[in-house]
């Protein structure tokens, strides 16, 4: 069975896959959090690379091979489409750092397939509307304010990065100890 799904999408990040492909992190109206699978997008005559960049605010069409959006055998981006005009950042370099910020995060921090109205909300004037959002004020948005957190590894109440993975905080001592790993670490400030 094919399922076929149009939902709007704001594009979180993009990763290089393979030598022409690219994954996709979306946040969806109907999904949530969806990782799909753009086939050639990064080959110069793809029509839908302008379409994945992050922070763009899209119709997508996407395909599974299984009985849902979630399947384990993934999905693919079949068709994507700006709705309304590309935001144009310029002069505004402060503010798009900081989205990128926060989408990067978003991606990385909130599981796949859960729908949240209020965090899509939230998406819409990072992306849209252009608010100066900071990663603190995501986490604090999320429930995951700082101000009572510590270092996961040592206890330090000097916490300086995010990680995503456990969601948990930690110290510029601990993730310098572990540089190996250290992109996997988000800068709070």
């Amino acid at each position: 069975m094919i399922l076929d799904v149009t939902t709007e999408a704001i594009v979180l990040d993009k990763e290089d896959l393979g030598e022409c492909d690219t994954r996709i992190f979306l946040y969806t109206k109907d999904f949530g959090k969806v990782m799909a699978k753009a086939t050639s997008s990064r080959k110069i005559t793809s029509k839908l690379a302008a379409h994945l960049e992050p922070l763009s605010y899209i119709t997508a069409r996407l395909i599974s091979k299984g009985d849902s959006v979630f399947d384990a055998r993934g999905y693919q981006v079949a068709d994507a489409l700006l709705i309304g005009e590309s935001v144009n950042w310029k002069g505004e370099e402060q503010k798009l750092e900081n989205a990128l910020k926060v989408s990067y995060f978003i991606s990385r921090a909130v599981p796949d397939g859960v729908t949240d109205r209020d965090l899509w909300d939230f998406l819409m004037r990072v992306s849209v509307n252009k608010d100066d959002i900071s990663v603190k004020d995501t986490l604090d948005f999320l429930g995951l304010g700082k101000e009572h957190a510590s270092c996961e590894i040592c206890s330090s109440s000097d916490t300086e990065y995010f990680y995503p993975k456990n969601n948990s905080f930690v110290c510029r001592g601990c993730v310098s100890a572990a540089p190996a790993y250290k992109k996997e670490f988000i800068k709070l400030n």
